[in-house]
């Protein structure tokens, strides 16, 4: 199986079953984290273990599925994962080391430790990457134009007039920073470990719309709506947010209008990945800077260093050409939820979510 098909196989829920009781008690923001990291660590495992695109999914399930246990064994925050602690970076150069066939009391042995460390120097600094989340609504667009700006919101006017009506009440972020530093660009990361937040909350600014901007105090809404793919707590949200600012008749309808037609075209899409290579760095000259380098004798520390390469929110006005890109299909937050911790939600397997307050409309 290649990575592509992957993240949506029975194969990979199996391997990160461990999480069952963890995601049926955590939050929606802890589970989305927790998934996240899964992928984007399974991710850079695949890169140091690949032969092009070929490799074992074998491999990667018995690697993920060591994480999804340390995971629901210790529940550490997303901080300890993304800063990949003493466990994270045990579990993966252990694996790496089983694969690959080094015997645990050679690990030591220094020419063992030169070898394993030019492969990680080579895997995971040698090239370079292009990360980009997207809801599968886009995938045509983005295979047929690029990630270019001049398609990434195809209803700009639209979100201004509705962002004025927000304006109007004093609430000027209810598309987050789409209005204010996203018009005419895409956005992308040069590492994967964000990339299913994107993914599943994209476009970024319709969820921000449907509850996930900080116009939503936590304490009065329900805020996930879109990621849950519940209609019911997305609109209730919308109607509660505009009736206690006061929002006149006609707006509401306006607004409720502009809700129902995004979120026929917009919810309840799988997410994707893209993975395109762009270049590929100077690996000599990196080796020649580390050597003597306490990082390049010791391979956790240099494992620490080079998964830290890359930014995480870059922008571009320019189109970036997509016809030697990697599409990665990702799991929708409502098929892990039923796969792994077999909870039922969204509108996908119920009919919805729904609270007291709001209007019927």
């Amino acid at each position: 199986m290649k990575l592509e098909e992957y993240f949506v196989s029975d194969e990979f829920y199996n391997a990160i079953s461990p999480l069952e009781e963890v995601l049926g008690t955590n939050d929606d923001n802890t589970n989305i984290k927790y998934i996240e990291f899964l992928i984007s660590i399974g991710i850079r495992y695949s890169m140091v273990m690949s032969d092009g695109e070929e490799f074992t999914t074998e491999g990667l399930s018995n690697f993920l599925n060591k994480m999804a246990t340390m995971m629901s064994i210790r529940r550490p925050s997303y901080l300890e994962l993304n800063s990949h602690n003493d466990d994270v970076t045990d579990i993966f150069l252990d694996t790496v080391c089983d694969d690959l066939g080094i015997p645990e009391e050679a690990r030591e042995n220094e020419e063992v430790r030169e070898k394993l460390n030019e492969l990680l120097i080579r895997k995971l600094y040698g090239p370079s990457y292009i990360f980009h989340g997207y809801n599968g609504v886009t995938e045509e667009s983005i295979r047929e134009h690029g990630l270019d700006p001049e398609y990434s919101t195809p209803n700009q006017e639209e979100i201004d007039r509705i962002n004025k009506i927000f304006v109007k009440y004093g609430l000027s972020a209810i598309f987050g920073w789409q209005s204010l530093n996203c018009k005419g660009k895409v956005s992308y990361s040069e590492i994967p470990d964000a990339s299913y937040y994107y993914a599943t909350g994209s476009p970024e600014w319709f969820s921000h719309f449907c509850g996930e901007t900080l116009e939503y105090h936590p304490s009065m809404y329900k805020k996930h709506g879109f990621i849950r793919n519940d209609k019911e707590m997305a609109r209730e949200d919308l109607l509660k947010l505009m009736e206690s600012n006061g929002f006149q008749e006609e707006e509401i309808d306006e607004v409720i209008s502009f809700f129902e037609k995004n979120w026929q075209r917009l919810a309840n899409r799988e997410p994707g990945l893209l993975i395109k290579r762009v270049e590929d760095r100077d690996i000599d000259g990196f080796k020649a800077r580390m050597r003597g380098n306490d990082y390049f004798r010791d391979t956790r520390h240099l494992y620490g260093l080079l998964i830290g390469y890359g930014e995480s929110d870059l922008q571009t006005e320019e189109a970036i050409d997509t016809s030697d890109a990697r599409f990665i299909r990702l799991p929708k937050y409502t098929t892990v939820m039923k796969k792994v911790a077999h909870m039922n939600i969204g509108d996908e397997y119920s009919s919805g979510t729904s609270y007291s307050g709001g209007r019927e409309r």
